[in-house]
């Protein structure tokens, strides 16, 4: 017969706790790696936006008449080198003009590329 006092807990029941407990640390650690992932994406995508708003700025403050419809150049922001083009087109309605920039993020091992389209009145003829 078992007593009172001499309750303790089976090994099975602590194989089970350690397991539970591991697979709870692994699950943490794995969410941590994501958020660290997450944040790199979300500031290299701000710094992205900082430079293509920079771009599309310097782009309507250098219009003249002869607007030129593609330019290429790198831009360093926080020790990172960061790699734009641009292209203006016409459009068919109302005299509006199509900005489409990109800017190329640089990647351990492979690079992104984001694009934004702007429908603009930048360098549309003036009537």
């Amino acid at each position: 017969m078992i007593s009172k006092s001499n309750r303790s807990f089976t090994f099975i029941e602590v194989l089970i706790t350690v397991a539970i407990l591991s697979t709870a640390i692994v699950f943490i650690f794995q969410g941590f790696s994501t958020l660290f992932s997450a944040e790199a994406l979300s500031q290299d995508m701000s710094l992205a936006c900082y430079l293509a708003e920079d771009q599309f700025w310097q782009i309507e403050s250098d219009l003249t008449d002869a607007v030129p419809l593609s330019a290429e150049g790198a831009s360093k922001l926080q020790d990172r080198e960061f790699r734009w083009n641009y292209e203006l087109t016409d459009a068919e309605d109302m005299g509006l003009r199509i900005l489409k920039l990109e800017v190329t993020l640089p990647k351990k091992g492979k690079e992104k590329v984001r694009s934004l389209v702007f429908f603009t009145y930048l360098g549309a003829d003036k009537k």
